[in-house]
Order: structure tokens, then C-alpha cells, then sequence
């Protein structure tokens, strides 16, 4: 898959295509792929790189935890918030996105069902077996 994303010179190539292939090609505050436009700039496509929960210089590491794909709109959203101390935003739990997808309407839930079809298409055949 070819990935439109930015390098930050410090961290490695191999731990950069470590993070991509973990987080599955998807800014992880936002959700966006490389194939969907950027949610500021529509007439371009979303560009990724990689970002840290914690920044260096607040005492974060180049460790793969402290790692993550964004988009560069979160990227540079995250920049602006983090410097001024407040936290990065957390994961929401199973139970958290379970309840959103039961209040969200049934043509909703279809496009997200749609979403996850195509972005795991093994895992959706194998469930289906």
C-alpha cells in the first residue's frame, strides 16, 4: 500500500512501518486514510504521519507506545494542545464506541459496517465462514 506520509527524522524507517502497520494506515485521533480527503482541505487527500502521545521534549521517548499515526491536521492540532499541557486524547473503550454505534441511526450503522468490511476484508470473510 502506498502511504502518502511525512518523516520525522529522528525516528527509524522500521519503527515508522512498525507504527503504520499497527495502526492499520489511520490517523488514530480522527480515523482518516490515506485514501479519504483531509477533513480541512477536501480537495486533497489526507496525508499521514507519525506522532507521539508525548512529546520529546515534554519526556516522552522514541519508544513504539509513545508512537502513533496522525493525520497532519491532528498532528498539528495535537502540537498546539500539548504544549500547552493538556493530555492527548484517549482511546475510547469498547463499551464507549458499542454505545455510540447503538444511538447512531440504522443507515449509520450500516456505512460504519461498510467501513469495517473494507477495511479488514479477511477478517470480515473469516466471520462469515
Amino acid at each position: 500500500m502506498s502511504v502518502p506520509a511525512l518523516r520525522h527524522r529522528k525516528i527509524p524507517s522500521r519503527l515508522r512501518k512498525i507504527v503504520f502497520d499497527r495502526d492499520g494506515y489511520t490517523c488514530q485521533m480522527c480515523g482518516v486514510s490515506p485514501s479519504d480527503a483531509d477533513p480541512f482541505v477536501p480537495a486533497r487527500r489526507a496525508r499521514l504521519t507519525v506522532g507521539f502521545y508525548v512529546l520529546p521534549e515534554a519526556g516522552g521517548g522514541y519508544a513504539e507506545n509513545n508512537l502513533r499515526v496522525l493525520c497532519l491536521s491532528c498532528k498539528e492540532g495535537f502540537r498546539k494542545v500539548s504544549r500547552r499541557g493538556f493530555p492527548a486524547l484517549d482511546r475510547p473503550s469498547l463499551l464507549k464506541l458499542l454505545i455510540q454505534l447503538r444511538r447512531a441511526t440504522g443507515a449509520d450503522q450500516l456505512e460504519v459496517l461498510k467501513w469495517l468490511v473494507q477495511k479488514f476484508p479477511k477478517q470480515a470473510q473469516d466471520l462469515s465462514k
